[in-house]
């Protein structure tokens, strides 16, 4: 009977080191999975950063070089209407002057 006894401590010793290598190995299977997933995080992270330093670099570069818009007539007009307007009381006032003048 002690050889069957015997036999049956080293398959249960056996199946424990079994299992042994097979938590390590789970847990170094985690291991990497947690290192690849960090890795995999900071390359989103730098690829955001990097896409919002080129949206930036694109507006500020798209405000330096943007072309002043033409104005409408209608904004032409109203824009200008006071200096007409004080030209206009100029030459007048010079008009009249010159034709009440004494001669």
């Amino acid at each position: 009977m002690k050889p069957i006894s015997h036999e049956r401590d080293e398959i249960k010793k056996e199946r424990d080191e079994l299992e042994t290598k097979v938590m390590k190995l789970e847990m170094e299977i985690k291991n990497i999975q947690q290192i690849e997933e960090r890795k995999y995080q900071v390359e989103v992270m730098r690829l955001k950063t990097e896409n919002e330093e080129l949206k930036r670099a694109d507006k500020k570069k798209s405000q330096q070089i943007e072309p002043k818009v033409p104005m409408t007539e209608a904004e032409a007009t109203s824009a200008a209407a006071p200096a007409l307007s004080s030209a206009l009381a100029r030459v007048r006032a010079r008009r009249g002057t010159a034709q009440g003048a004494p001669k």
